[in-house]
């Protein structure tokens, strides 16, 4: 505009126009191959197949995949995202689109020994006896569904406001009274007790995910993810809060030396994983005392799993990362 400007106060208006229909040109021209290579680029993609073709070559460097959570079968991974995304892969290297039959968000996954359950917006709840074929379920409500866990007789799922379903089959849901209406971003089973997490460091367990009673956390500091090690829980939030507690009742706060926001945690037998934004990982024999990790990225990690033998983080832009050891990363992305 600046050049537009000065050509018409030395050569007049008529110049000026001339110039300003030659950018206008130049600019709808610009306009055009963005929009060519944008259409070309989402032929290509869908191509990849989106009912099991495509690799992670073209999937997790698609920046339209934003991953969100996953979980490991014993014999595969299978993550979620948004706009419906679901891929799985073997050996967490190699991954393939599936159909989920969904535009909704996909916002948390299980696997309960027998099948793949997933949650997300709307009340979307899916499931899958092998990450390929999925079904769509009657969950009962319309709330946003953040997380899922199995407790080996029944699925919990939790979300906005205070929201708890539980199902025997992932088929059937009942909707359960929580006793609070903030929103529930994390939950995990022990062997004798679920546990919940939320925002303003809410903190719910239940025996049998009907009967829900409210821990004090000690924290008023958002709470993203729990998990359990098999002596204690472990849960991660904002602003990298971490607390631990043997029964699920007092919680200690522990020292995470980030103050970068944690959204996911996992045991692997002999220590716990943490991810979060700006590609945070750490990780912790204890649960009170964390390690900085290098994951080499920036992305902002939203889950993680382990299964058995590596972790594997995943997050927005396709980001999928790996590990034997919680401490050397590999970028699939």
């Amino acid at each position: 505009m600046s050049k537009t400007v000065s050509a018409k106060n030395r050569l007049g208006r008529s110049y000026a126009f001339r110039e300003l229909h030659k950018e206008d040109t130049r600019l709808k021209m610009k306009i055009s191959a963005g929009l060519t290579a944008l259409l070309l680029s989402i032929l290509i993609v869908s191509c990849g197949g989106s009912g099991g073709g495509g690799t992670n070559s073209s999937v997790a460097k698609n920046p339209s995949y934003s991953i969100k959570g996953n979980a490991w079968s014993g014999t595969q991974y299978a993550t979620v995202g948004d706009s419906g995304t679901i891929l799985t892969s073997p050996d967490g290297s190699t991954w393939t689109t599936r159909a989920s039959g969904t535009t909704n968000w996909l916002n948390g996954i299980t696997w309960s020994g027998t099948q793949f359950a997933a949650v997300g917006q709307n009340g979307t709840v899916l499931t899958s006896p092998d990450g390929i074929t999925w079904t769509a379920r009657i969950s009962g409500t319309t709330t946003g569904l953040y997380s899922i866990a199995w407790s080996g007789t029944q699925f919990a799922a939790v979300g906005l406001a205070g929201t708890i379903l539980t199902s025997p089959n992932g088929i059937l849901w009942t909707t359960q009274t929580s006793g609070t209406t903030n929103w529930l971003h994390g939950i995990t089973w022990s062997g004798t007790q679920f546990a919940a997490v939320g925002s303003s460091g809410a903190i719910l367990t239940s025996p049998d995910g009907i009967l829900w009673t409210t821990q004090a956390s000690g924290t008023t500091s958002g709470l993203n993810g729990i998990t359990w090690s098999g002596t204690q829980f472990a849960a991660v939030g904002d602003s990298g809060t971490t607390l631990t507690s043997p029964d699920g009742i007092t919680w200690t706060t522990g020292v995470s030396g980030t103050t970068f926001g944690l959204a996911g945690i996992v045991w692997s037998v002999t220590q716990f994983a943490a991810v979060g934004s700006s590609g945070t990982i750490l990780t912790s024999p204890d649960g009170s005392t964390w390690t900085t990790r290098a994951s080499n990225t920036t992305i902002w990690l939203r889950g993680i799993t382990w299964s058995g033998t590596q972790f594997a983080a995943v997050g927005p832009s396709g980001t999928i990362l790996t590990s034997p050891d919680g401490i050397t990363w590999t970028n699939h992305s």
